[in-house]
């Protein structure tokens, strides 16, 4: 991780490139509020270490001349790229960083967290997130969203995961936002095409 004068913190990562993030305090929190992606070497050999002392956009351009043929998306920001931002990772590095701890043992561990099953605590603030947005006449999947910096169908995990908790109830009727039904709006609906079918 490379540290600028301008506050923006800079990683190179495999198969997506170089990346710089800016942080800030949001609601008492270290947030990514900013993001840069550029094309650059990112592994060269002793004969070519000159090219590290070029501008960016003279790397950018000398890494573009030097991807092997066929392989021109790599030079090239995709949405799939985007995807693949680690973001959580990226945020905890530098928010490591910027508290005076070891930056890549906080990179890692959030990394190796991924994939792990979440604590109710974690459902428990899902179903706040989601209650707080529904009583600000909010969406509550994009309030997800953006606290958690997810994509909508994982808020919509998050959201499925907190009630089948017990933490958050169901909306009144299918298609609003809402927590106070005990069941899903589904519910009688799939009871009374059960007893159709039989």
């Amino acid at each position: 991780m490379v540290e600028s004068a301008d506050g923006w913190y800079g990683f190179g990562l495999r198969g997506i490139g170089w990346v710089e993030v800016a942080l800030a305090k949001v609601d008492g929190s270290p947030e990514i509020v900013g993001l840069r992606i550029d094309v650059r070497p990112m592994f060269v050999d002793e004969s070519e270490r000159y090219v590290l002392d070029m501008t960016a956009e003279q790397q950018r351009q000398w890494a573009i001349d030097n991807t092997p043929h066929g392989v021109a998306p790599a030079a090239v920001i995709t949405a799939e790229r985007l995807r693949s931002l680690p973001l959580a990772e990226l945020r905890a590095a530098v928010a490591a960083r910027m508290a005076g701890d070891e930056a890549f043992g906080a990179f890692e561990k959030v990394a190796r967290e991924r994939g792990k099953a979440w604590p109710d605590e974690h459902y428990r603030q899902v179903a706040e997130v989601y209650k707080s947005a529904v009583e600000h006449r909010k969406p509550p999947l994009k309030a997800i969203q953006e606290h958690w910096h997810v994509s909508r169908p994982a808020a919509a995990k998050y959201v499925k995961g907190a009630r089948e908790r017990g933490f958050l109830g169901w909306p009144e009727r299918a298609g609003l936002a809402g927590y106070d039904a005990p069941e899903s709006p589904f519910a009688e609906y799939r009871a009374s095409r059960s007893t159709r079918q039989t």
